[in-house]
Parts: C-alpha cells; structure tokens; sequence
C-alpha cells in the first residue's frame, strides 16, 4: 500500500560490467528495505506533512577511481 518513486541519479555513468554485476542483489536489497523499513504508509506520511509518495534515490558517482553508490529514502526510518 505504499506509493515510492524512483530516482536515478548518474545512470549514465561507464563501469566495468565485472564491477556492476556484483551490485544488483545488494542494490535490490537496500532498495526494498529503504520501502519496507524507511518509508510510511501514505496516511502516516500526510499526517506528517510529506507527501503521499515516498522517493527512493539511488546515486551513482566516480570518486578518483571508485564508483560510488547509495541508497537514500525520504521516509521516517527505523523506530
């Protein structure tokens, strides 16, 4: 029942397949526990103030030579 939008942020970025590869179940999972454990129910979120939908962002960045991923979300947290 939770409504989240999706952001990409540097999803352009080059990197070696052998780097990236690794990173989809570990992705997958800090997706779904930013949904599950970060972000309200929509009314809980309306009675804060915040909008209905929730954002996750994922982000991509090239720092020297590593590739710099996170996971954020606009939601409470954890209690």
């Amino acid at each position: 029942g939770k409504r989240v939008r999706l952001e990409l942020v540097g999803e352009r970025l080059e990197a070696d397949r052998a780097v990236l590869a690794p990173l989809g179940e570990v992705l997958l999972n800090l997706v779904r526990n930013a949904v599950d454990h970060g972000i309200e129910a929509p009314a809980v979120r309306a009675a804060r103030g915040k909008p209905a939908e929730g954002t996750v962002r994922i982000a991509a960045a090239l720092l020297g030579d590593r590739l710099v991923v996170t996971v954020h979300d606009d939601g409470a947290g954890l209690d």
